[in-house]
């Protein structure tokens, strides 16, 4: 919400966002934390998609995962590290029987999205994050006696630069709820 909130995440109504933090509560207090790693656990593919691209990170250990979990072929495009300009340089096509996962941190894949969908007419993405790690064994899963509080089990790794995220965004929440009230306009509904 602090991306948004800046700007950085485009409201769409080709994007549709779980809850999967904190803040979902502030808005809408009766609405559960989803954690991607449930999205993945409960999905159903489709009988069209032949092919699953993992773009960004994706370990051996969870690429097998996602070929056991779902049976297709899996590939993994790897992009560069740095701005998201640098990221969205080039173009990627993307097939009608493909399903792309993107592993990129917020907001990079959800502006790496909206590249893909500017430069392709028909696709399915879905921003996965650190999702499939977890969903494979790579990471621990946070334990339940924190699990509103995920964001503080995640700064066991890559500490300073998921702190310095996390006070970054928190403030631009605070600007977005209370200064600009961009987020107080969000309008939710639940999808079943």
């Amino acid at each position: 919400m602090g991306s948004y909130s800046k700007g950085l995440i485009k409201n769409s109504e080709k994007l549709l966002v779980w809850p999967d933090g904190i803040f979902i509560k502030i808005l809408k207090s009766n609405i559960k934390k989803i954690p991607g790693r449930n999205i993945l656990k409960y999905f159903k593919l489709p009988k069209q998609i032949n092919t699953i691209k993992v773009f960004g990170k994706l370990s051996e250990k969870s690429k097998l995962f996602l070929k056991k979990k779902f049976n297709k072929e899996i590939v993994n495009i790897s992009l560069p590290f740095g701005t998201i300009e640098k990221i969205t340089k080039k173009k990627y096509l993307i097939k009608n029987d493909e399903l792309i996962f993107i592993t990129l941190p917020t907001p990079k894949q959800e502006q790496f999205a909206e590249h893909l969908s500017q430069n392709n007419k028909k696709y399915k993405i879905i921003c996965i994050g650190g999702s499939i790690a977890i969903a494979s064994g790579e990471e621990r899963v946070v334990p339940k006696k924190i699990y509103y509080l995920e964001f503080l089990w995640r700064l066991r790794y890559d500490t300073l630069r998921r702190f310095n995220r996390l006070i970054y965004t928190f403030f631009l929440f605070l600007y977005g709820r209370y200064i600009t009230n961009k987020i107080n306009k969000i309008s939710i509904s639940i999808a079943k």
